[in-house]
């Protein structure tokens, strides 16, 4: 460090900044840590400064500092940071969220430095109350600053809460493969399932992608191999011993790359074929007993473009394993195409190894914790949560399903994200909100249980890892009293993070320990799913290839109705999953516009009471308001009705006018019957102004009897 300046700046951002601008060369910049760490054994906390590295300090013709010309300190991170510092936890995720509402900025990273991003001492203080605020706990000045980022610090906040229980006794090892492998959990869930139906495709994850240039099919076929090879899940099969469910992980083969040479055939036939083909790949069954739960098809279209088609079970992986494996897939390649050896590090344990040490750790105090706290919380639940639907549920619930895509408005997106920041909750916890205010007044329903899947990669060492590790978990929320939208977000937000808390308890586990009464009708505890994706969209890429991903057809549906939002760069998009059994794609159509106007309603009016909130699209109120309201008729000329009557029966006398039951009247005898009695009235003094009492029970005689007044020109009075 050769010279310094430290100034008091104004940060533009409600308080002023106390930096220090440092003069170094690049062989002591990295040390910025160090630097901040002396300051701190010097200095008291709120007067460390940030630190911003300059080549000169810029002096005045006087010599002294020109603060004109001092950089201002740049906040936001470089696009390295945000690729690779997404949060992870809910812990996690309302920590960034703080830190953005506190900071004025729209992202904040797992590893960004809270003093980095210009955090000072009245931002710092902030901080402290949303964290009581939103986590019930207090958190130190000098805590701050000795964990001044995301991860860190939410660890420290985890263990105050007592959730590090997950951390400390996640750690896990490797084990000799010398006795039986028992199944994870969630394994042997779909393993039960797969018993009862052993051709449903439903648990089949697939990907479908087209390739442009010249694909080396041998280093594709040797990159999968070793995929499999590092990763047991993919060559693991399930048997049973003694009635119980076991892995068997078997040793490492090459795996079949069957391609399929379409070059040949007319252009006009590739295509169809091309898509018949990934649909039967996608809705192949699996064999978990035989094997192999990982399958791969390519299709030669042309010299240089290929269709790959990729599928696994859902027993050995889900949605964050398919970004590990595109991940792997891209380095492999490249080091098999140019002839070198890949440079993968190996990992440290494997699928099987995490099913064994779940087994042992979820049990004694550890489960009777969690167990403990979902029946408080489930105990007593509706048992079906019943939508309106275009078609009676079924006495067995089918698994054919359909989606419909939809799209939210970017400033509506912003603003519950705003929203969601000033009431200390996360974007997830803003939309899931929305989704139990909407689906009140859907069903009138204050009393709801709603699934949600959580990643479950509690522990570091899972986060390379192919696997199923993904769980799902029961929220439960009273809407009683009519609340506003604000008061309906504390409460499910109370709720999300008490379950957070105790997220390790396996679904499945679940169900076994509060023995919810089953039937084939509905899944058991919820029958409604919520999902929101804000992970990194998985990124195949090969070298030297242009990718473009295939629409891949998914045609069957775990649960009655789904509603996924997808949050990435150009803003909320999302789909809809439903029965097709249940609804049919009208409703769920009309379904997806009441979910958007309701989001803009939320947006404009968080203080309203959910029950006052329109869900109605522009469209729909015009037809119920003024297409459905067009009332005026002309009835064929003008005249009594009577008379109108009259002029049909001379028309058509002998076309049948009334029936009722087993009797009909044509209009010549209708005609005739109510002369007569029109007389019958008249002579009793029956005219304008003259009221007659008519019974308007059902029957020939009731229409006789209203024409008959009418004849008689008198007025009926229905009785």
């Amino acid at each position: 460090m050769q010279d310094a300046a430290v100034v008091v700046l104004d940060d533009q951002r409600g308080g002023k900044q106390l930096v220090a601008y440092v003069v170094g060369g690049a062989e002591i910049r990295g040390e910025t840590e160090k630097l901040r760490t002396y300051l701190r054994q010097k200095l008291p906390d709120y007067m460390v400064p940030a630190i911003v590295w300059l080549d000169s300090i810029p002096l005045t013709l006087n010599g002294k500092v020109d603060r004109r010309k001092l950089p201002s300190p740049q906040w936001n991170r470089s696009e390295e940071s945000q690729v690779a510092a997404q949060p992870r936890t809910q812990t996690q995720d309302l920590l960034a969220g703080i830190w953005a509402a506190v900071l004025r900025l729209n992202e904040v990273g797992l590893h960004d430095n809270f003093f980095d991003l210009g955090g000072h001492s009245l931002f710092l203080m902030q901080v402290l109350s949303r964290i009581r605020e939103a986590f019930g706990i207090e958190i130190s000045v000098r805590e701050m600053f000795e964990s001044p980022c995301i991860d860190g610090l939410a660890e420290r906040i985890d263990a105050e809460l007592g959730n590090n229980n997950r951390l400390s006794a996640g750690l896990f090892a490797s084990l000799a493969r010398t006795g039986q492998l028992p199944l994870s959990f969630a394994q042997q869930r779909l393993w039960f399932l797969q018993q009862f139906d052993p051709g449903s495709s439903v648990y089949n994850i697939p990907v479908a992608l087209r390739f442009y240039g010249p694909l080396n099919v041998t280093a594709m076929a040797l990159a999968i191999t070793e995929i499999a090879r590092r990763h047991e899940v993919l060559r693991t099969t399930f048997a049973t011993d003694a009635a119980v469910a076991i892995q068997v992980v078997h040793p490492a083969q090459p795996v079949r790359l069957p391609v399929v040479d379409l070059r040949t055939l007319p252009a006009a036939e590739k295509e169809g074929i091309v898509q018949r083909t990934v649909r039967d790949q996608v809705h192949l069954p699996f064999d978990l007993v035989r094997g192999p739960l990982l399958r791969a098809l390519l299709l030669h279209v042309d010299d240089e473009e290929h269709v790959f088609v990729l599928c696994l079970h859902h027993i050995a992986g889900d949605a964050w394993s398919l970004g590990i494996f595109a991940r792997e897939l891209a380095v492999l390649y490249e080091a098999y195409s140019q002839g070198k050896t890949p440079c993968l590090p190996e990992l440290p344990m494997q699928y099987a190894d995490y099913a064994v040490w779940q087994r042992h750790w979820l049990q004694g105090q550890v489960l009777e914790g969690q167990v403990d706290y979902w029946k408080k919380q489930l105990t007593g639940a509706p048992e079906l949560l019943e939508l309106p639907m275009a078609r009676p549920r079924s006495a067995v619930q089918s698994n054919r399903g359909a989606f419909y895509q939809f799209h939210i408005p970017s400033e509506v997106g912003e603003s519950l994200k705003k929203m969601g920041r000033s009431s200390g909750a996360t974007l997830f916890m803003t939309l899931l909100s929305a989704f139990y205010a909407f689906l009140y007044r859907y069903t009138s329903q204050d009393d709801l249980v709603v699934g949600t899947p959580v990643a479950g990669r509690n522990h570091s060492a899972t986060e390379g890892l192919i696997g199923f590790f993904v769980n799902t978990l029961a929220l439960r929320v009273d809407l009683s009293g009519r609340p506003a939208f604000q008061e309906l977000l504390k409460r499910v937000r109370e709720v999300a993070l008490g379950a957070f808390a105790n997220a390790d308890m396996p679904f499945e586990k679940l169900v076994e320990e509060l023995q919810p009464e089953r039937a084939m009708s509905h899944t058991p505890l919820f029958q409604v799913m919520f999902a929101l994706q804000n992970t990194p969209e998985v990124e195949w890429a090969l070298s030297g290839l242009r990718l473009r991903p295939e629409p891949v057809e998914l045609l069957d549906a775990k649960f009655d109705f789904s509603m996924t939002v997808v949050e990435a760069a150009g803003g909320l998009s999302g789909y809809l999953g439903y029965r097709a059994g249940m609804f049919d794609a009208t409703m769920i159509a009309r379904i997806a516009g009441h979910w958007n106007q309701w989001l803009r309603e939320l947006a404009g009016q968080p203080q309203r009471a959910v029950m006052e909130l329109d869900m109605l699209t522009v469209e729909e109120r015009r037809q119920i308001l003024e297409d459905w309201n067009q009332t005026a008729q002309d009835f064929f000329g003008h005249g009594a009705t009577h008379l109108l009557f009259e002029a049909q029966a001379a028309r058509t006398p002998d076309a049948i006018a009334i029936a009722f039951k087993d009797a009909r009247l044509t209009y010549r005898e209708l005609d005739l019957r109510t002369s007569r009695l029109a007389r019958l009235l008249r002579r009793r003094r029956v005219g304008p102004e003259v009221l007659v009492g008519i019974c308007l029970e059902r029957s020939l005689e009731m229409v006789i009897a209203v024409f008959g007044v009418l004849k008689a020109g008198g007025a009926y009075v229905p009785m």
